[in-house]
């Protein structure tokens, strides 16, 4: 599958958002000026360049480096920040949330995402990372 990006961005190593050039400007969304981060070849994007999409693998990769990565070094350990979501969901639902719930409602956050608008891989990102930390929080509750 070949699609065309109408877009001249590249990912932000600070903050991995697609809101960069290839230059050394600042990113225009975490206003770091990070440098862009190193990417596979079909995640460069050029404007009006064919690129190839992104196979399983790449995306697999792509979440596995923000999982365990720069994510987990913005928000901290994955479980406490999860705790922290599902005890404030508690407190606004009235009933029992866990963390494995709150990765799990993240993953359908970004399915009706899919649904409207403009495609938008991120969402596929995002949700492969969430379903991830899902499991890895559903082990570590079911663990004792």
């Amino acid at each position: 599958m070949i699609r065309t990006v109408v877009t001249d961005q590249a990912m932000c190593g600070q903050c991995t958002s697609w809101a960069v050039d290839d230059s050394d400007v600042p990113c225009s969304t975490c206003l770091t000026g990070g440098p862009p981060s190193s990417r596979p070849t079909n995640f460069v994007l050029r404007t009006g360049v064919p690129s190839p999409a992104p196979s399983a693998e790449d995306i697999a990769r792509k979440v596995a480096d923000l999982v365990g990565g720069d994510r987990a070094r913005t928000h901290g350990d994955k479980y406490e920040n999860h705790r922290n979501i599902a005890d404030l969901w508690r407190a606004y639902l009235g009933y029992q949330v866990s963390p494995t719930d709150v990765a799990m409602m993240m993953v359908l956050l970004k399915v009706a995402r899919t649904k409207t608008g403009a495609h938008n891989p991120d969402d596929y990102i995002d949700m492969t990372g969430y379903a991830a930390i899902a499991a890895e929080l559903a082990d570590r509750e079911h663990a004792g």
